[in-house]
């Protein structure tokens, strides 16, 4: 269903773990335009973004991801690790 947020999510997870970062950047994206409010797509869309070498979108999507849900300790790790990568 292509206004389901949670099956977009998903979708870019799978291809994140397939090691198709552009697609799964894509993906996660149109689940955030559908539902900005959940922290562990921000997360994913971070990574892909990671994977990409954009860390400066990277970073932000990930420090958006913690504006939602600053316990979730994944965030901060790759925070950190964007970070280390920036130098």
């Amino acid at each position: 269903r292509p206004t389901l947020a949670d099956g977009w999510s998903n979708r870019g997870l799978a291809l994140l773990d397939a090691g198709r970062a552009e697609q799964a950047a894509e993906a996660l994206r149109r689940a955030i335009g559908i539902d900005p409010r959940q922290a562990r797509t921000w997360q994913a869309l971070g990574n892909a973004l990671r994977d990409l070498g954009d860390l400066a979108d990277a970073e932000a999507a990930i420090r958006q991801g913690l504006a939602i849900d600053p316990q979730r300790a994944a965030l901060w790790s790759n925070l950190a690790g964007v970070l280390r990568l920036r130098g």
